[in-house]
């Protein structure tokens, strides 16, 4: 009967401990089981979905002689963060990288640093920006270590001007493309010479630091040997009557900035309105300003301040016949 008597009470005390519907702290008794600050932290991401992860994809390439190829098992790394190899058709994905966390747990955003190593082929590094949650896509081009894969060619080109057929020298020429640049002036008869230019397709620029001529932008083909080309400028007018007006915008890293005052050749002047934009007047309400190159000056008003503090802006704009549209973008103090 003794016995009876125990598995009686044994019985009640398990159907009352089931009947126990009061609440229990989860959370609290979660962080009695998390050992130190760092692993709060952690726990927190994961709650919060502060670092939520993201991943990185693109493509690896290379140029030989002037044609485009993929560059298979190449490694794509960010350093401390993970890395992947590219598949035949130099494609790569590296997922689930986390955001470092701080001590606040609440970081969105940090700089990284990308390599991409290949045999054969130069080693290559370069920064990007991971944003919290957001996937990017990142190309790359790697340059071939074999000098046969990257012959050059010459370019030997003269300038002239579009209307009178004048000759210009003092023309500043930039060849891009596949990588590099390659600069020349144009000299004594407008002519000029660029030499080891990757052989393929390349951008060039020709600009007139003195205001003359407008910047010139096509494209050409470089082949292997010698390539001989004439550009032809247009004139700015600088030398005439014609006259341009300036409208623009002031921002920092995307905020666009209010009551910022801009100036041109301290003649004409504005202060740009809460989305930031600006068009310059003279003191008499005139926008014609004469065409060349003049120095334009962006400082915020006395008493102004923004949630990111800048710097003075100061820089040179050539204004042309017409409309001229000017970004100005203000450097951040921190």
């Amino acid at each position: 009967m003794r016995i009876l008597a125990y598995i009686m009470l044994f019985s009640i005390f398990i159907f009352l401990s089931a009947c126990d519907n009061s609440k229990k702290e989860t959370g609290t008794s979660l962080f009695d089981d998390l050992t130190s600050t760092s692993d709060y932290t952690e726990y927190l991401s994961i709650q919060n979905g502060i670092n939520a992860p993201l991943m990185i994809f693109g493509n690896v390439s290379t140029w030989k002689r002037g044609i485009k190829y993929p560059v298979p098992g190449a490694r794509v790394s960010i350093i401390g963060k993970g890395g992947a190899v590219t598949d035949i058709n130099g494609n790569y994905y590296i997922k689930d990288i986390h955001l470092t966390t701080n001590a606040s747990g609440e970081i969105s955003q940090e700089s990284a640093t990308i390599t991409v190593k290949a045999e054969g082929y130069s080693d290559f590094s370069n920064t990007i920006t991971l944003n919290k949650g957001t996937n990017i896509e990142v190309n790359l081009s790697l340059v071939s270590s074999y000098p046969s894969d990257n012959p050059g060619g010459y370019l030997y080109g003269v300038v002239k001007d579009y209307y009178s057929g004048e000759l210009i020298d003092s023309m500043e020429v930039y060849v891009s493309g596949c990588g590099t640049v390659e600069t020349g002036i144009s000299g004594e008869k407008g002519a000029f010479s660029l030499s080891n230019i990757p052989i393929g397709t390349h951008s060039v620029t020709i600009i007139d630091k003195n205001g003359f001529y407008q910047d010139y932008f096509s494209t050409i083909n470089i082949p292997i040997g010698e390539t001989h080309t004439v550009f032809e400028v247009k004139k700015t007018s600088k030398d005439s009557n014609q006259t341009g007006n300036v409208i623009g915008l002031v921002k920092t890293n995307g905020l666009l900035l209010e009551s910022v005052e801009v100036t041109l050749d301290g003649e004409f002047s504005a202060i740009t309105n809460k989305d930031g934009w600006f068009k310059l007047k003279n003191s008499s309400g005139s926008s014609d300003i004469p065409v060349g190159i003049h120095v334009i000056t962006a400082n915020p008003l006395s008493g102004t301040s923004y949630e990111i503090p800048v710097y003075d802006y100061f820089t040179s704009e050539i204004v042309f016949p017409g409309k001229n549209v000017i970004i100005i973008q203000m450097l951040p103090t921190n």
